[in-house]
């Protein structure tokens, strides 16, 4: 069929080095004619322009072609105008072949924003004369471009020598690194000729940043996200914003296991004697094992890595590389040796080459994870050269210092600021994604009651900083580079990855079950005695950093004036009862199913001992439930504040894979052929447990809120996240008035959801997207969607002065300032240390008010600054703005290995799913549906009445590419039920729904 052939030819790779290298670049062009601006000085301000604005006229971009998937660059000549109709939401681009077309900025791998000026685009309106190739003005424009990417090329090479230094500087043993383009300018050394022609002008400055971004494209030792088209997922999904913003590239430094391996591999390719003795071994290491007398996957790893093969090994890691990124300078290295002479190299062909050697999916690693595999996301624990799980991994040590008493509290003197009743109860809860619940928990909450009317609310947090002292050398290496301040997260079977510590010194820091020393023997009768022991507790205490808020009952609103109402300290929970609660029971609790029944005269308890389950009496329901009340009227609040929220069961969650889990079986059970057979299976866990993740996410959003107004009220430094309305229609600029004047009149799109009281009605703005809120107050999924396309990109700032920026669909005024997961991301942690040293100034300034004796104070705490700590209150908002690009690569690190981690073992899913046990590559497989949302509209297929777009695939929670008629009047929130899965591909991503009624 013609339209299976067009699907099954979307490549794998887009090879940008091949568009620029072929074209025609003679040009007559003097660059002082140029239009263009003066030098900016700042750099980072160039490229935050770049990526943050939307394309305008003179922004020069490189895109792909959605129809030829190749790599094109042009100059804008008109913005686009619309965000959902599809004759308005294009940019006009000229590209260097002097053709006019209509680009989707979520095409655009790279923008360079405004170069020429816009006015001089302007004059000669090329818009209304597209069809006349010929004219003057439109000729000369292209041989602009052509100057721009001939001045690149020759800047790229005069560069590769630094560029490969810093490769050298920061790549990892067998790690990918992330780096951005700032920190390659700021590690390059210029020569005096090159720095003299960047400060000419900002045409030259863009020239530097081209060459830069063509450099990575072109070199296998540097990996571009960009150029893997069915990994690529749209705004709407992967950032949450608009789709009118470009998509962009995110830049890592390939591990040096795999450039060493790349290195060799060209090396012996230019030498015929070394290539033969390579051919010779590929050859007869192929032919061996398809033999009858084949090795074992362990006797082949052992071959390989310890003995005679180890020679060769470089070949195997380049093969396994190439699958995840398969570059053009690999697969023509590849090419030559003869076990693909007849086979196209491929991605898909390499992966089945390697699964006939009998390394990938063998009988002893049934489903190999071809990223774990690859040698980018750590060292393989046993030397293996095929990985399936993350436990594969191994994992670094730093809990040695636990025993040198590194981690000892340093504030015990503020640990007496407040006090706790000996009955007082702190009940540790779930964190869903959280697997180590079994070494205590990272979150608790607790309720005091100070009368009838009012409440204290805490929530108790893990401290880290209190005991990891800035001057620990432990410190200093999580600060040094970006792949070490955030975990790995959200991984098959809730499995995670580069952990900032390992697991005996995070158990150190965690929540144990905890008894009270002189624990109450007074029971009921019938109940079960019991005598719970503390957990580890004989060789530390237990603090934590308590966020707290003062509630009252009578309050209208008992969250205005919150300022006056919310307090920060760290406490000691030595000398409470610390009650560990499972899942399954926080959810039993909040579902009402652990109340006492008023009919039962006997009440037993569940033992403590059983499986670490926790007693919860009476009290503690309560206690619970009163916590739980409050969490839903913080969560009216925030939709009252603007808040997007969905149903935790339908999450837009294109990184979450912990749903998924292995289930082993056995097949053909009680034959001779019986076998054990792996099977990835969807729990979905959000549904089941859909109460107690309510009640954990809403307290990580008000924590959020609190710290953020704290931090603010006290002009405390820290990192907020924000996302505000691109197209403010509550208080319009004058440049956003003209697109809020069309989006009002034209410019809407046709909301569907759940509210059976409201029919289905359009939207033009983002606030409008909100009013299909359920009884619950969660919007639809398709309104959720819609919601999005009003919205810039999720920003990361340091609020200082008091001075921050709301996080509009969190519904948070103050922006999200997270100081919980300070476990898995060093970002928190400095949170943690900077509320740490204003709370510690505050102690000072007490005690001195106090003792009169200011000499005294500072024998008191100058032990803390040999720990590095800032006893004169939080570090300036110029320390942390120094690690906030290192913090953002490593947020871009995490976000690209979990959505192609998820992505690869859904397909994966999905392929046991319609097959089985077997399955023959692109046939049509009917019988399942699937809903989709679509995201983008995408593009017409050549010669057919067909389209290609985008959609958000619910039962798969990936976004897929879904075959629409062109008859159909679809547009983003419209949602599409599928009937066949029309093609996937598991090794490259790939994956074609068909919308049912499409022949």
């Amino acid at each position: 069929m013609k339209l299976s052939k067009y699907v099954t030819q979307i490549p794998d790779y887009i090879d940008s080095s091949a568009y620029y290298t072929t074209q025609d670049l003679h040009n007559t062009v003097n660059e002082t004619d140029i239009p263009t601006y003066p030098t900016i000085p700042s750099f980072k301000e160039i490229i935050d322009q770049n990526e943050q604005s939307l394309p305008v006229e003179g922004s020069f971009v490189e895109y792909v072609d959605q129809i030829t998937r190749k790599i094109k660059f042009g100059v804008v000549l008109k913005p686009s105008d619309s965000k959902f109709d599809d004759n308005y939401n294009r940019i006009m681009v000229l590209t260097m072949e002097n053709s006019i077309e209509m680009v989707s900025p979520t095409h655009i791998n790279y923008q360079l924003y405004q170069i020429v000026r816009p006015d001089w685009i302007g004059q000669m309106r090329l818009d209304e004369y597209r069809t006349e190739a010929d004219l003057p003005a439109r000729l000369y424009l292209v041989e602009v471009l052509k100057y721009f990417i001939q001045q690149s090329l020759e800047f790229s090479e005069d560069l590769s020598a630094g560029l490969s230094l810093v490769h050298s500087q920061y790549s990892k043993k067998d790690n990918i690194v992330p780096i951005s383009i700032l920190e390659i300018i700021e590690s390059l050394k210029f020569s005096n000729k090159l720095l003299n022609k960047i400060s000419d002008n900002y045409f030259q400055q863009s020239i530097l940043l081209m060459s830069i971004h063509l450099f990575v494209s072109n070199s296998p030792l540097w990996i571009q996200s960009s150029n893997l088209p069915n990994y690529r997922l749209t705004n709407i999904v992967q950032n949450g914003c608009t789709n009118a913003l470009i998509y962009g590239s995110n830049y890592f430094l390939n591990s040096i296991s795999n450039s060493q391996s790349i290195d060799r591999l060209n090396q012996v390719s230019g030498n015929e004697i070394l290539m033969r003795e390579a051919n010779d071994f590929l050859t007869k290491l192929y032919n061996d094992q398809q033999s009858s007398s084949c090795k074992s996957y362990d006797d082949l790893n052992f071959y390989v890595t310890i003995w005679e093969g180890r020679h060769f090994k470089f070949i195997i890691d380049c093969l396994k590389f190439f699958i995840i990124y398969p570059h053009s300078v690999i697969a023509r290295l590849l090419s030559k040796f003869d076990v693909f002479k007849d086979t196209p190299v491929t991605p898909g062909n390499v992966y089945s080459f390697l699964e006939r050697l009998k390394l990938y999916n063998n009988s002893q690693n049934q489903l190999t994870d071809i990223f774990l595999s690859a040698n980018i996301i750590g060292k393989p624990a046993l030397s293996q050269l095929a990985l399936s799980t993350p436990g594969d991994v191994q994992v670094p040590s730093n809990s040695e210092a636990i025993s040198s008493n590194q981690f000892t509290d340093k504030f015990p003197h503020l640990r007496k600021e407040k006090s706790y009743y000996k009955d007082h109860v702190v009940y540790g809860i779930p964190i869903l994604k959280d697997p180590s619940m079994s070494l205590g928990s990272s979150l608790a909450v607790s309720l005091e009651k100070v009368n009838s009317r009012r409440y204290t609310i805490n929530i108790h947090i893990p401290d880290i900083a209190t005991k990891l002292s800035p001057s620990s050398d432990l410190f200093n290496e999580l600060l040094q580079d970006s792949i070490s301040m955030k975990s790995l997260g959200k991984l098959l079977q809730g499995e995670q990855m580069n952990k900032l510590f390992d697991k005996k010194l995070e158990g150190h820091f965690r929540f144990p079950n905890q008894a009270t020393e002189e624990e109450n023997n007074w029971y009921r009768v019938g109940d079960i005695p019991s005598h719970s022991h503390n957990s580890g507790m004989d060789s530390r205490s237990v603090t934590c950093l308590t966020v707290s808020l003062s509630y009252n009952t009578f309050d209208s609103n008992p969250f205005s004036n919150l300022q006056d109402k919310i307090s920060i300290s760290f406490d000691s929970l030595a000398s409470v009862k610390i009650k560990n609660i499972q899942q399954h029971e926080l959810e039993e609790c909040l579902e009402g199913k652990a109340d006492v029944s008023p009919f039962r005269i006997f009440k037993r308890t569940v033992s403590p001992s059983r499986e670490g389950q926790s007693r919860l009496n009476t009290e503690d329901i309560h206690n619970i439930g009163f916590i739980y009340n409050v969490l839903k009227s913080h969560f009216k609040i925030r939709n009252l504040n603007g808040a997007s929220i969905v149903h935790a069961s339908k999450s837009l969650d294109p990184e979450d894979s912990s749903d998924m889990i292995k289930d082993l079986s056995y097949a053909n059970s009680g034959r001779t052929n019986e076998r054990l057979i792996t099977k990835i299976e969807l729990k979905n866990s959000a549904k089941k447990f859909s109460r107690s993740k309510f009640f954990v996410d809403e307290i990580e959003s008000m924590v959020a809120s609190i710290t953020s107004l704290y931090c603010a009220v006290n002009k405390i430094p820290v990192y907020s996240y924000y996302q505000e309305n691109l197209y403010d229609e509550l208080n319009p600029t004058e440049d956003s008035k003209a697109e809020v004047a069309y989006s009002k009149g034209k410019d809407s799109v046709l909301v569907s959801h759940d509210n059976l009281f409201l029919p289905n009605y359009y939207a033009d703005s983002f606030y409008q997207t909100l009013i299909s809120r359920d009884a619950n107050g969660y919007v639809s999924l398709p309104a959720n969607i819609i919601g999005r396309s009003f919205l810039g990109k999720v920003g990361l700032e340091v609020s200082s002065n008091g001075l921050v920026s709301g996080n509009l669909p969190m519904g948070l005024s103050n922006g999200y300032v997270d100081i919980i997961h300070a476990l898995d991301d060093f970002e928190v942690i400095l949170n943690q240390l900077q509320i740490l040293n204003f709370v510690q100034l505050q102690f000072h300034n007490s005690f001195v008010k106090r003792t009169q004796s200011h000499l005294e104070n500072i024998n008191k705490s100058s032990y803390l600054k040999g720990y590095g700590y800032n006893v004169r209150g939080p570090f300036e908002s110029v320390a942390l703005t120094q690690q906030q690009d290192k913090i953002i690569d490593s947020k871009k690190l995490v976000s690209f290995l979990q959505t192609i981690h998820k992505r690869f073992w859904t397909l994966k899913m999905l392929e046991q799913k319609l097959v089985q046990e077997e399955f023959e590559k692109n046939s049509v497989t009917e019988g399942a549906s699937y809903e989709c949302i679509i995201t983008h509209t995408g593009y017409e297929v050549p010669d057919m009445a067909n389209r290609i777009s985008r959609g958000f695939c619910t039962e798969l929670g990936i976004e897929v590419d879904v075959l629409n008629s062109t008859h159909n009047n679809i547009n983003i929130g419209t949602v599409v039920k599928c009937d066949k899965v029309l093609y996937f591909d598991v090794v490259s991503g790939a994956c074609v729904l068909k919308e049912e009624q499409v022949f």
